[in-house]
This record gives C-alpha cells, structure tokens and sequence, in this order.
C-alpha cells in the first residue's frame, strides 16, 4: 500500500525501494538500514539542509517508514510551494506541473513596469521561485543518479559475498580432507611399525 501511494507522485522512489527490496530480500536485516541511508544521505539534506535532519530508530522498520512518510510529504509540500500550486486530490505528478510552470513562463511576457509595482513583485517572486525549482530538480537528478550508483555498489558487493561463501565451503572441504588424509597416514604408519615388528622377529 504504501509503494503503491508513491507511485502516484514519486513513481522513481517506488521503484527504487521495489527494487531494493527484491536485491535485499534475502538480507532483511541490510534493508532497513539501507532505506536509513536514503533518508540521511540523500533525502534529510534535500529537504532540511546538509547538517540537518531527523532523528528515528534505525532498527525500527515502524519508525523508518514513519519518518520516510513525513520526509516525503515535507518534500510535496516544498514543491508546491516552490511551484506556487495548491495541493489538490488527486495528486498531479510533479514533472507535470513543472512542465506546465515553464510553459506558462515562456507564453507570459509581461511589459516591464516601474519598479516598486505589485507585477513588478510579482515577477521578481516568479523568477526567485523558479531558480529554487530549477536547484530542486537538479538535486532531483543527482538523488537518483547517487541510488543508482548505490544499487550497483550493492550489487557488486553481494556478488564478492557469494565469492567468499562459495571460497570458504571449498576450504572447509579441503581440511575435511586433510584432516581424512592425516588418519590415513597414521594408519599406515601404524601398519609399517607391525610390519616392521614382526620382519625383526
């Protein structure tokens, strides 16, 4: 339910966090942890600011979807305003009411008028919130672009673990038969020492 309620607005982050789960689906233990550094490293600095962000329990999955909960309406309601919409049900995509921002920009040409006018105010807001926009989406874009890298990392990182588990079981094999060859080596030394014995004798 709850990655369906992403997919309407933030469609990138539901299939982000599908597919993390499916990569860590036989590691439960990893997968908190790893929404947990989606939260600090990349969301908290986007919406609060570097140095900045919220505290929760990273062991608790209640807490962490909790606070991915909040974070993400904290961001919805940043974009509207940036955006100057209201927020209506149901929700429209963002990247829809960015592409309709800049079309409205680009069909209003508005006559410069004296400074200190309420258009002129107007304007100055529209171009501020814009640039504030135009950040968001690039930081937008380096968000996804850092998961990505991450998920690759995660990947490599799971493959050299099957590496070692598959190195270890062959280790094991190989003392298990060192320690079989060492009983056979005593046996045959038992057996040379009779022999021995009773040659003498």
């Amino acid at each position: 339910m709850f990655k369906a309620t992403l997919e309407k607005d933030y469609k990138w982050l539901a299939d982000k966090l599908d597919k993390e789960l499916s990569n860590l689906q036989s590691d439960k233990n990893s997968f908190p942890k790893r929404v947990s550094q989606i939260i600090k490293m990349q969301l908290d600095p986007l919406v609060h600011g570097f140095g900045e962000g919220t505290t929760f329990d990273e062991n608790s999955p209640d807490d962490i979807a909790k606070t991915l909960g909040k974070t993400l309406r904290t961001l919805d309601v940043r974009c509207h305003q940036a955006l100057n919409e209201p927020i209506r049900t149901p929700r429209r995509p963002l990247h829809v009411m960015i592409k309709g921002k800049m079309i409205q920009a680009e069909h209003l040409k508005v006559q410069p008028t004296p400074r200190g006018d309420n258009h002129t105010k107007e304007q100055d807001n529209l171009k501020t919130k814009n640039r504030e926009l135009k950040k968001q989406v690039q930081e937008l874009a380096k968000v996804k672009t850092e998961n990505e890298k991450l998920a690759d990392r995660v990947k490599k990182q799971r493959e050299r673990l099957q590496e070692c588990s598959k190195a270890t079981r062959e280790t094991k094999k190989l003392q298990e038969e060192l320690e079989r060859c060492k009983r056979e080596n005593e046996q045959l030394k038992g057996k040379v020492d009779t022999l021995q014995e009773q040659f003498y004798t």
